[in-house]
């Protein structure tokens, strides 16, 4: 049943009440600040031909699940800008996973090594 109210005072009364009750809205985390889809460096960005392992170091205010970083999503990327040709294991042998806690500032430190 829609509430209905007979003046605008009433509405306003009404409001006040309530806003001790209704939570502040909390703003949207911001994960990873100065994300960007524009090449990083001056020159083209080429390709590994050479199969190669994935370590993603994560450095946060608050330590995560391991599952809780995504890997799929980083190396997704790695792909979008064309540093890595596929995420298939003919690829990428190896991906793995550390953090730290860390009162500077937050990063994800990415080192790709490639297998000879």
């Amino acid at each position: 049943m829609p509430l209905r109210f007979k003046t605008e005072e009433e509405y306003e009364r009404w409001r006040q009440e309530r806003a001790h009750r209704d939570p502040a809205p909390v703003p949207a985390a911001n994960v990873e600040c100065g994300v960007t889809d524009k090449q990083v460096g001056a020159k083209q960005v080429k390709a590994l031909d050479v199969r190669c392992s994935i370590h993603l170091h994560s450095k946060r205010h608050r330590l995560t699940d391991a599952d809780g970083v995504c890997a799929k999503y980083v190396i997704d990327a790695l792909i979008h800008v064309g540093l890595l040709r596929d995420d298939s294991p003919r690829w990428v042998s190896k991906v793995s996973f550390s953090q730290e806690k860390t009162r500077g500032p937050e990063e994800t430190i990415i080192t790709i090594t490639p297998e000879k």
